[in-house]
């Protein structure tokens, strides 16, 4: 089963999960614009800078535990990431990439992840952190 893609991005909007001030706060840049991308309750935000370069994206899934894992493995691939476990029984990976970092984790059906501009985990790993606030 593959993993499910990021959808598009969408018109710009309020992230239900996650402030703009969390974001300048997680990956040190001011935000200029959110957008979200999807349907539903939990869509995905996009978090861009003044400049229009996007620094951020989050993401909340739920689904089936199978298509949990592999958003999971797609976002932050068991192969090559290092291995993160969080509070409440969250695992996945995190590691650095070639245009900034990724975290992800899931947990029974449902899989957060993030994908931020800067080299450093703590970024993505603090917006998820903060995103999974919105799933409990």
């Amino acid at each position: 089963m593959g993993a499910p893609g990021w959808p598009e991005v969408g018109s710009e909007g309020k992230c239900p999960y996650l402030s703009a001030a969390d974001v300048a706060q997680f990956n040190g840049q001011q935000v200029g614009k959110i957008k979200l991308g999807g349907e539903g309750e939990r869509p995905v935000c996009f978090f861009f800078r003044p400049n229009g370069e996007e620094q951020l994206r989050v993401r909340i899934f739920t689904g089936t535990e199978a298509e949990a894992k592999a958003l999971v493995d797609a976002v932050a691939p068991v192969a090559t990431s290092s291995p993160v476990t969080l509070d409440g029984g969250w695992k996945g990976g995190a590691q650095p990439t070639d245009k900034g970092a990724v975290f992800a984790v899931a947990k029974g059906g449902t899989a957060v992840a993030a994908v931020s501009n800067q080299k450093r985990t703590i970024a993505p790993k603090r917006a998820v952190e903060k995103a999974i606030e919105a799933v409990k």
